[in-house]
């Protein structure tokens, strides 16, 4: 995916405008984060195998590991912020339902496959 970013500088009264072209999902991008998302879905696997013989909420669990590995590729380390992350996923697939889930288990395909 290429986002197209503009900005415009103001110099002398001329103005300039410039384009910067980021690659977001690129295969190199997502390749330099495979190491996090293995590490996070182990552990996902782990606390689930833990949990053998309890009732385990998975879309909590989803969601947090989703959390985990969103803000150590963006932010370069965890954040303290989980649980509103967690409440605007909620809210996000209560709201488009089944669909959001596609699109994250299509994303999750991507990632891995690339």
């Amino acid at each position: 995916m290429i986002q197209i970013l503009h900005s415009v500088q103001i110099i002398g009264g001329n103005y300039k405008k410039y384009t910067y072209v980021t690659e977001l999902l690129s295969s190199k991008c997502v390749q330099s984060f495979q190491s996090i998302r293995e590490e996070e879905v182990s552990k996902l696997v782990k606390s689930i195998c833990t949990c053998e013989g309890s009732i385990v909420n998975l879309t909590r669990n989803i969601f947090s590991m989703t959390h985990e590995i969103t803000s150590r590729t963006v932010f370069g380390k965890r954040t303290k912020h989980q649980q509103v992350f967690i409440t605007a996923m909620e809210e996000i697939v209560s709201l488009l339902g089944d669909f959001v889930l596609l699109i994250c288990i299509l994303l999750l395909e991507y990632c891995f496959r690339v």
